[in-house]
């Protein structure tokens, strides 16, 4: 199967070279010369525009920051895919973007899918994604051995729109989680507790997350140098918070960790990670939350 990537960003990457690992033919773009270097190197044929990576290929798949940029290439996709071939879109996305691209693919004889990605850049690099598809189910089932390169768990959670929910949603809970982490450890350790039982007491009680577990040590060991930008989270609350508006769905606590968010955006900058979150209650208090958490195991 041939496969036309485009989006070789820090969440395209590993996923487009966990498809090479498992056979699949991949031609890719990016604005980024070098980040197509870096997936020729690992066997990827390079596209020189969109055009070209759609050109030809079984599959299509885009991996890009938000609406806009999908919106961008999706006239070229289109044009360039050839009759019956599928276009699956990974981005996190507006549901209606999704939806409207969808009805154009669809009368020019072109299948639409949308895989929308949770767990983060680190298990995109094992190929243990959880991945959310939207879309028709015949045309999942054509495809379920490209999701499964790139993912440990594939779920068809509806017709195309719905991952682009569900993924909402999930990170809308990750963000959430982030944010009471970090109160809950500053106000143990004001409390006088030690850290690092104080973790694991968390992971083993109803109180524990994906977050705790898997973000614990690196919020505790100082590490703000993830690669989910704050500018990444500010727009899928911006999303989230659209959707919840238009829907009638009232999300209080939802809103204000979006405000947090936004904080810390100011304050650290677009490109800084989703992690610094944690510092604003380090610095609003004069304390940092350190741990020696061993080998990050609850």
């Amino acid at each position: 199967m041939r496969i036309g990537f485009v989006g070789i960003g820090s969440i395209g990457y590993p996923m487009a070279r966990q498809l090479l690992r498992h056979g699949f033919e991949v031609r890719a773009y990016d604005r980024r010369q070098e980040a197509i270097g870096k997936i020729g190197a690992d066997g990827a044929a390079a596209a020189r525009s969109v055009a070209e990576a759609a050109e030809g290929a079984d599959v299509l798949i885009t991996s890009l920051p938000g609406p806009p940029e999908m919106e961008a290439v999706a006239g070229d996709i289109i044009a360039n895919l050839p009759e019956g071939a599928t276009w699956i879109d990974m981005t996190t996305n507006d549901v209606h973007v999704v939806q409207a691209q969808g009805e154009k693919a669809a009368a020019r004889g072109r299948h639409m899918l949308e895989g929308t990605v949770s767990c983060g850049v680190k298990r995109a690099y094992e190929g243990k994604l959880t991945i959310f598809v939207g879309g028709e189910e015949d045309v999942f089932d054509r495809h379920r051995a490209v999701f499964d390169a790139m993912a440990e768990t594939v779920i068809r959670v509806g017709p195309l729109g719905h991952a682009t929910v569900a993924k909402l949603i999930t990170n809308m809970l990750a963000f959430v989680h982030q944010v009471a982490f970090a109160e809950g450890m500053m106000l143990g350790a004001r409390s006088g507790l030690e850290l690092e039982p104080l973790w694991r007491a968390i992971n083993a009680s109803y109180g524990g997350s994906f977050v705790s577990e898997n973000d614990g040590p690196r919020l505790l060991g100082g590490e703000f140098n993830e690669t989910f930008a704050l500018r990444l989270v500010c727009k899928d609350s911006r999303l989230t918070a659209a959707l919840a508006q238009e829907t009638g769905t009232p999300m209080p606590v939802a809103t204000l960790v979006e405000q947090t968010y936004e904080r810390a955006r100011l304050h650290y900058g677009d490109d800084a990670t989703c992690h610094n979150v944690m510092r604003l209650i380090e610095e609003a208090v004069g304390q940092e939350l350190r741990a020696d958490l061993e080998d990050g195991a609850p």
